[in-house]
């Protein structure tokens, strides 16, 4: 699943997408790419929950990873808001693409929905069974 988001003017505004999957756990890692104006105003947190409650709903996932650089910030900020547990750090698993250097890479996972935040989302949700 790939949900890209479009702002009035049809601009490219960012993107989330389940990735490496594996059926037979069932798990999956979803990864989000947002433009830098559209940054700090709850957008990918808003869609991150969304698909977090879509995988565990709909795909009925047992495991979901959210990887990012160790440096990221604002990317390391929305699993953490979310709940996800930071499981591992790996050493110098990714070239960091600002500075060209190596870096670590961050896994955060959630195995269910226990204790995700309920957040006032802006469109609709997916319907609980």
């Amino acid at each position: 699943m790939i949900c890209y988001g479009y702002i009035n003017d049809y601009s490219f505004m960012g993107a989330v997408t389940y990735h490496h999957m594996d059926w037979r756990v069932p798990a999956m890692e979803l990864g989000y790419w947002l433009r830098k104006s559209k940054q700090n105003q709850g957008i990918m947190t808003e869609a991150v929950h969304a698909l977090t409650q879509y995988a565990f709903f709909e795909l009925k996932v047992k495991r979901l990873e959210i990887r990012c650089d160790v440096l990221n910030d604002r990317s390391k900020k929305i699993p953490e808001r979310l709940g996800y547990h930071l499981e591992s750090q790996l050493k110098w698993a990714r070239i960091n693409t600002e500075t060209n250097q190596l870096s670590d890479t961050l896994v955060y996972v959630r195995h269910d929905l226990e204790n995700l935040p309920n957040l006032p989302v802006q469109w609709p949700l997916i319907k609980r069974t």
